[in-house]
């Protein structure tokens, strides 16, 4: 029988790092969103794995992470206001 744990990971943007934990269920999968409001390189790094109920004892990670890198939104610019005429030379 497979039991529901709490698994503690941490997000870390090269400056901030963020502690956040997620409930899985026995046999569940999980998914984490990344943040994309703004671009950069987060990595994701596994701490513990708790479970839920008994036997409430954590077990350590270590060395398991993932990188994402999210692109930062392009700004597009058209410079400044010109008149074109159909068929002109450009």
């Amino acid at each position: 029988m497979a039991l529901p744990v709490t698994i503690t990971y941490t997000i870390s943007d090269g400056t901030n790092t963020t502690t956040s934990t997620i409930d899985v269920g026995g046999n569940g999968t999980a998914t984490v969103s990344v943040p994309t409001s703004a671009g950069g390189v987060f990595t994701y790094t596994l701490t513990s794995v708790q479970y839920q109920d008994i036997p409430n004892c954590s077990n350590g990670i270590s060395d398991q992470s993932a990188t994402v890198t999210v692109n930062a939104t392009p700004v597009a610019s058209i410079g400044t206001d010109v008149t074109v005429c159909q068929d002109a030379a450009h």
